[in-house]
């Protein structure tokens, strides 16, 4: 078993980890909107989920890929 301090500690990094990530106005990373600001946007040939994540804002499948990457804008 491991000692109660242990598990004290986990909790606490937990709660702390909760409350630091998440400043008053919410979230921050990759969210809608997210692009072209001081925020976290995904660069040129990364995957991607939709095309506010790209800094290009362009997100589509290229032939022979699985999954959609960043382009550029052209």
């Amino acid at each position: 078993m491991l000692p109660k301090r242990f598990y004290a500690l986990v909790i606490l990094m937990m709660v702390f980890n909760s409350v630091v990530s998440e400043p008053p106005g919410g979230k921050v990373g990759l969210e809608p909107g997210a692009k072209n600001d001081n925020r976290a946007c995904l660069l040129i040939g990364m995957t991607c989920y939709s095309h506010s994540n790209c800094c290009s804002g362009r997100c589509d499948y290229v032939p022979g890929q699985m999954f959609p990457i960043c382009l550029n804008r052209c």
